[in-house]
């Protein structure tokens, strides 16, 4: 199952609701295994954070593609099949890696949200159109050290889009 809503998605959802309350945020995976429960070590990588969370795979629907502002994808095999299932989100899907690679080279304002976001990340992809691989390694057969590691990537990665996407200053 390797886009199955188990790993990685849930670990970044959770991660993003829980550095930035204010948004909707919701987790669903290419080809998931429906209510099929989190992985274990997901689970307890989280929890070593501070998120006792658990939950269970959704799939991803077209329907969840349309209603996003901003489609964050573990790899860029996911933001694929995301545009396939809605091709008007082509500029609201991103892989995690690659949003904040462009973040990094095009900075975005603070409190921009979700859609000024997705415009500004389209944008800075036209403009820095360089072939990355942004994929984020998935640890679904791994031991909790490579469950670890992908959960401090994704805090790596959000920390750069965290700002953007924060209420907006008073």
């Amino acid at each position: 199952f390797r886009s199955g809503n188990l790993c990685r998605s849930p670990m970044i959802a959770t991660l993003l609701q829980a550095a930035v309350p204010s948004l909707t945020v919701r987790s669903a995976g290419t080809a998931a295994p429906l209510l099929r429960p989190w992985h274990p070590l997901a689970v307890q990588a989280l929890a070593e954070a501070g998120q006792h969370v658990a939950g269970k795979a959704h799939r991803l629907r077209r329907a969840d593609v349309a209603a996003a502002k901003l489609v964050l994808t573990a790899e860029g095999a996911h933001r694929a099949l995301a545009v396939r299932l809605d091709p008007s989100a082509e500029n609201r899907v991103f892989t995690l890696l690659e949003a904040a690679r462009l973040l990094r080279v095009a900075p975005a304002g603070v409190g921009l949200g979700p859609e000024a976001l997705a415009a500004h990340l389209a944008g800075a992809l036209r403009a820095h159109p360089a072939e990355h691989v942004d994929d984020l390694a998935d640890p679904m057969f791994g031991d909790i050290k490579q469950f670890r590691k992908t959960r401090e990537e994704i805090e790596t990665a959000l920390a750069a889009l965290v700002p953007a996407l924060e209420d907006a200053p008073a």
